[in-house]
């Protein structure tokens, strides 16, 4: 596999583990500190988590959601053991009969330790938001 296609897969692996709510999955795929900024989602500034606390923080937000991550048109530079990815996603996200969809872009940054591409920073860019706000705890209110 090239690695456009391994960085790729990481990204895809990252987004279909918050549908399946496969979290060691989930966190198999980011560095050990993971750069968040879902500023235009949660108001507030970049924060800098560990990729156990990363994944900890889903796991309790998502529990009882139901979710579908669509992730595509990946726009991939790579320099070096370094790469960025631009990616644009629809998430879908439905509980208690309500429902709450994002369309978004994403730039993921990521690094290659040893052999794997991990992502190291996370950054959301809302287009829109469509739904029911209140069944989601990571929205601002």
């Amino acid at each position: 596999m090239n690695e456009m296609n391994e960085i790729q897969h990481v990204i895809s692996k990252f987004a279909h583990s918050f549908d399946t709510k496969e979290w060691e999955r989930m966190r198999s795929t980011l560095s050990d500190e993971v750069l968040c900024d879902y500023s235009d989602l949660r108001g507030g500034v970049k924060d800098t988590v560990g990729g156990d606390v990363y994944v900890a923080k889903r796991m309790e937000a998502l529990d009882n959601i139901h979710t579908h991550h669509l992730i595509s048109n990946y726009e991939i530079t790579v320099t070096g053991g370094k790469a960025s990815c631009t990616a644009s996603a629809i998430i879908w996200r439905k509980a208690q009969g309500k429902e709450f969809n994002t369309h978004a872009q994403y730039t993921f940054e990521l690094q290659k330790k040893t052999h794997s591409w991990r992502i190291c920073s996370i950054k959301q860019e809302i287009y829109w938001n469509k739904g029911d706000p209140s069944i989601h705890s990571g929205v601002q209110k």
